[in-house]
This record gives C-alpha cells, sequence and structure tokens, in this order.
C-alpha cells in the first residue's frame, strides 16, 4: 500500500523546484542569446541611423520573432522615445522585397494593415510604431529616433 500523502507533499515539493529551475534556465538562455537594444533619441535619416549603428554597435536592430519584438518594445517603453523609430529593414527598390540590414533572414513579419506589398511609392526603410506595435514604412529621408543592437 501506498502512503498518498508523501506522494503528495514529494510532488508538490518537486513541481515548483522543477517550474522555478526552467524558469530561471530559460532566463539564463534568454540572456545568453537575446541581442541588447540601445535606443538613440536623435533623429537621423535611415541612412545616417544604419551608419551610426554599424560603427557604433553591431548594427540597427532587427526583429527576428514576435518574442523579440515584445523585448523590444518593452526595452522602448522604459526610455523617452513614445513615437516610431527606425529598425535594420529595408526594401530592394528593383525587386520591391524587404530584407534585414544584417542579412537575418525575414522569417518574422508584423505591418501594419500589410502596408508592406504596396511598391508603388518611395517608402522603401521600416520603422516600428510603438503607439500599435506594428511596422510601418516610411521615406528613407525622413528624420526619426532610431535604436541599434549588440551582440549576436
Amino acid at each position: 500500500m501506498k502512503a498518498p500523502g508523501i506522494q503528495l507533499v514529494l510532488y508538490s515539493w518537486l513541481v515548483p523546484f522543477m517550474f522555478n529551475t526552467a524558469d530561471i534556465a530559460l532566463k539564463i538562455l534568454s540572456l545568453i542569446y537575446e541581442r541588447k537594444f540601445q535606443a538613440v533619441s536623435t533623429n537621423m535619416s535611415w541612412l545616417s541611423a544604419l551608419e551610426y549603428c554599424n560603427s557604433n554597435y553591431s548594427g540597427m536592430a532587427t526583429i527576428r520573432s514576435e518574442r523579440e519584438e515584445w523585448h523590444l518594445l518593452k526595452y522602448l517603453n522604459g526610455t523617452n522615445i513614445q513615437e516610431k523609430v527606425w529598425i535594420g529593414m529595408r526594401r530592394s527598390r528593383v525587386f520591391g522585397f524587404w530584407f534585414w540590414m544584417n542579412d537575418d533572414p525575414v522569417i518574422y513579419q508584423n505591418w501594419l494593415n500589410d502596408s508592406s506589398k504596396n511598391i508603388q511609392d518611395d517608402q522603401n526603410c521600416a520603422t516600428l510604431d510603438q503607439n500599435q506595435t506594428k511596422w510601418v514604412k516610411q521615406d528613407c529621408a525622413g528624420p526619426a529616433p532610431f535604436v541599434c543592437y549588440s551582440g549576436e
């Protein structure tokens, strides 16, 4: 005959330990593999922002997943920047497809109203709109704050 009280105590002790251990492991892994973002509140054209990020950091921010976008929005929420920010994405003027400047594959996309498909304009650079939490295409010459990243 089994002692149900002992099993219950052991189970109730092990389960929280297992979940806490998993949470800690995930946090450690996210610290190792997450990119570190750096917001720059100075308004620059997209090209000037790209040059600044490439000179001072690993590059202009890219968004590889919904989780990474969530981390970026959470980070930006703690800054004084409350508007659209340049991200490191641009559209090919010849072929019309969007690409990340650091050659990351474009797997995750989050465009406002699927605006990326209209190629009949001069809006060839991407911003992250913090209020709508969506990507919006913009004219690359327009000034905006931007986000750089360090790390892999």
